[in-house]
């Protein structure tokens, strides 16, 4: 396999590999099947965060498994279904809006009122909003959001609260308030966790601090076949309700 290096030390392989990549003397790590980068996840800072986040968008099917990506926001939207009327949604780690793309694919856009996505990302709040204006009767709306400031949202504002391929990475303490503050009691957050058996200590202070801010956590492993490949990918999702 070669390396490509393509700024941030963020590597781009010709090739699914394995779980680390030695290149010119340095260890890097999948993030991704062709995407390989110098630290664990929870271990980048947020500029090379949002770097990655802008380089997954711009190289689109290259990288991204659509397919399987779906079926886990779609697993993971069904789960906050039963038992919740849901009309305002945030989407936490929005990236350009894979959330979206799964309510037009199931025709659900009457479902909701408003989609609200946040990241970390400035390139990747502004494709999600270019890419997600047309979804009629639902206002759609993304804001930057990192480790320094709020969401401009009332308290309990949200009835629910989805995330998918994101909680790997570090999610800082304002981030983990505002969550919590921002959805309604009894409203439920859920995320999927694809690396969790690589950093079960990362895994494990995220539902502590979900626990510190006031969630109760439920947690089940997920296993299904790839849609295409038939290829076994296995998860940890975690609902998350608010006390």
């Amino acid at each position: 396999m070669q390396g490509n290096n393509i700024g941030s030390g963020i590597l781009v392989i010709n090739g699914i590999g394995e779980h680390t990549y030695d290149h010119e003397g340095h260890t890097y790590y999948r993030y991704m099947d062709k995407i390989f980068i110098p630290k664990p996840p929870f271990m980048l800072n947020k500029f090379d965060v949002a770097q990655l986040s802008e380089i997954r968008i711009r190289l689109g099917d290259d990288v991204i498994d659509y397919d399987y990506s779906l079926q886990i926001v779609g697993k993971l939207y069904n789960m906050i279904q039963v038992g919740n009327k849901i009309s305002k949604i945030l989407d936490f780690g929005c990236g350009d809006g894979m959330f979206c793309s799964y309510v037009k694919k199931c025709g659900i856009e009457s479902e909701f009122d408003e989609i609200i996505g946040a990241d970390i990302s400035t390139f990747a709040v502004d494709a999600f909003k270019s890419n997600h204006d047309s979804i009629v009767g639902c206002k759609i709306d993304a804001v930057v959001f990192d480790d320094l400031g709020c969401l401009e949202f009332d308290d309990g504002y949200f009835d629910s609260i989805i995330s998918s391929f994101v909680m790997h990475f570090n999610i800082y303490e304002n981030q983990f308030f505002e969550l919590s503050r921002v959805l309604k009691k009894g409203g439920i957050f859920v995320y999927n966790d694809y690396i969790y058996n690589r950093y079960k200590g990362h895994a494990q202070k995220v539902i502590q601090s979900l626990n510190r801010v006031g969630f109760s956590v439920e947690d089940y492993s997920y296993s299904f076949k790839h849609p295409v490949s038939g290829d076994i990918k296995n998860h940890r999702l975690v609902c998350a309700t608010k006390i």
